[in-house]
């Protein structure tokens, strides 16, 4: 397998809840976040080294995820500010081809190849934020972090048809299997970008709701020497 890039696309809806120690623009800031998110992986490989598989090619993925931790926003200027996060990370999906073959007695057969990943990290994210309204900010960044899942599981299903399609086992199922990614990298690093609002929630605003919008690009590959 070449190598590659791996493509994690997370999309998130959080909420941060910020507390400010006074009431002014020049303030630090600290507080917890927390979201859920929509994971898009895309891939170029058939099988896990080591692992039968009779997929032709795993292509895209797809899952949902949460992430929550601390944070701390450290003023620069009165628009620009530096937020640290420190927190988990969890970047799961499944990834599925379909495949279509003659099963015994000429039946037309359809085989669905079927990888389940339990995907997650502990890290540290560095955002450079600058208010382009008052209370809208638009962020840019990075994170580092310690992938502490990365398990797998693997089943070949016929899905059609869906009554009486075996396969030579005598089975439905076949090359069903689980336990770590083989040769799965343990560092895994994000560039960040998105954009938040500042809702107080005290007369005083000393206390925030933030919900924002972010978007993760992952820049290495989950296994060494794949593209994934």
């Amino acid at each position: 397998m070449k190598f590659g890039t791996l493509f994690i696309c997370l999309i998130f809806f959080s909420f941060s809840l910020l507390a400010q120690e006074l009431p002014d623009s020049t303030s630090y800031r600290y507080g917890i976040y927390g979201n859920i998110g929509i994971t898009s992986h895309t891939a170029d490989f058939r099988a896990f080294p080591g692992v039968p598989n009779c997929c032709p090619k795993f292509q895209i993925g797809n899952g949902s995820g949460f992430s929550f931790g601390l944070l701390y926003d450290l003023p620069l200027t009165k628009q620009w500010f530096l937020s640290l996060r420190a927190g988990y990370h969890d970047f799961s999906a499944t990834l599925t081809t379909r495949e279509s073959e003659l099963l015994a007695g000429g039946i037309q057969g359809q085989f669905e190849h079927r990888i389940t990943t339990q995907l997650a990290s502990i890290g540290a994210e560095s955002w450079l934020g600058y208010e382009l309204f008052p209370n809208l900010t638009l962020q840019i960044g990075a994170r580092g972090g310690y992938i502490t899942r990365r398990n797998y599981s693997q089943i070949e299903v016929i899905v059609e048809p869906s009554d009486n399609g075996v396969f030579s086992n005598g089975k439905s199922t076949r090359n069903d299997t689980s336990g770590v990614i083989p040769n799965a990298k343990t560092i895994a690093v994000n560039l960040l970008s998105g954009i938040s609002y500042s809702l107080p929630l005290n007369s005083n605003k000393t206390l925030f709701l933030v919900p924002e919008f972010q978007f993760s690009f992952g820049v290495l590959p989950i296994i060494s020497g794949y593209d994934w």
